[in-house]
């Protein structure tokens, strides 16, 4: 430093020796801040915990409330909303039993006759009358299994499968009803009687406390009220949250389900899978017949399905 002129010892690139209180004050810092990052989540996890804390007890009352008690299930099963009394004199008597041999003959050829000539507005009674005849002889999964083949036969495309209003599908909607009403129950039923009690005006204050303004609706169209962007957001969370927990039921009751119905899944994913041989039709498939002839059905009119 003398010789470059410099007043002063030129050592700054020398470290200095750090202070012996530099290190705990780092520590001690650091700690304080993680804890106050901790009280933060903590606090906004006991003020939501707060906020949701009256609707769970809502929903607590309301399902002891609910009290769910199993229908009668012949009532729903085989309710045909008609009533017919005849008096058959013997000589018809020997004609249905002549009748009753050629409807259960193995190619189901009369039964197919009698869908041909039959009146559209006889659709519904007559797939009724054939589903009912044939449980009671302990027939009914060969002939579902049989007009199942004829529907996919008839199919074109496979976005249009299952979706018809024909006769064949009517009969398995009403078989699957028979045989499947008390999966039904089990897997729906609190769900759905949740959602009607929910959606009751006494209940409304709860609702409007966990569903924000009460509904499921994600149209912004639709409704008596205008739906902005967040409340549409909220409202797809609570319906797909809504659906999750149904979807769960499901997968839990599946062991329970009837065999019958995985006969008919076989089925249909064999014979799909033939005809439609691209974009996993044959899935596709068993996921339309078993949703949109079974399960859809039952949440939309669940007081049909008992």
């Amino acid at each position: 430093y003398v010789e470059y002129g410099l007043p002063f010892e030129y050592n700054a690139l020398v470290p200095s020796k750090p202070s012996k209180w530099k290190i705990p004050v780092i520590v001690v810092a650091s700690v304080i801040g993680v804890a106050m990052i901790i009280g933060l989540i903590l606090l906004i996890y006991y003020a939501r915990r707060k906020k949701y804390a009256r609707y769970e007890q809502q929903l607590l009352r309301i399902i002891k409330r609910i009290n769910l008690v199993e229908p009668k299930w012949e009532q729903f099963a085989f309710e045909t909303g008609e009533r017919f009394d005849y008096v058959i004199d013997k000589e018809k008597a020997k004609r249905l039993v002549l009748l009753e041999e050629l409807l259960t003959d193995p190619s189901d050829q009369i039964v197919e006759c009698i869908i041909q000539e039959s009146r559209a507005g006889d659709a519904e009674l007559l797939a009724k009358s054939l589903v009912f005849y044939f449980y009671a002889k302990d027939q009914p999964l060969d002939l579902i299994l049989h007009f199942i083949d004829k529907e996919i036969d008839n199919s074109k495309e496979e976005s249009t499968l299952f979706r018809s209003d024909s006769i064949a599908l009517k009969m398995f909607s009403i078989f699957a009803r028979v045989i499947g009403l008390r999966w039904l129950w089990k897997t729906l039923s609190l769900n759905i009687n949740v959602l009607h009690e929910l959606g009751k005006e006494e209940n409304a204050e709860g609702r409007e406390t966990f569903l924000g303004i009460g509904t499921m609706e994600v149209d912004p169209e639709r409704g008596d009220e205008q739906l902005d962007e967040q409340s549409i957001r909220i409202n797809q969370w609570q319906l797909l949250l809504t659906a999750q927990k149904v979807f769960k039921s499901m997968r839990t009751n599946l062991p329970d389900i009837r065999p019958e119905f995985r006969v008919i899944a076989k089925k249909v994913k064999e014979s799909v899978g033939q005809k439609f041989t691209e974009n996993h039709a044959d899935y596709k498939g068993v996921g339309a017949f078993i949703f949109l002839r079974f399960i859809c059905p039952a949440i939309m009119t669940p007081h049909i399905y008992g």
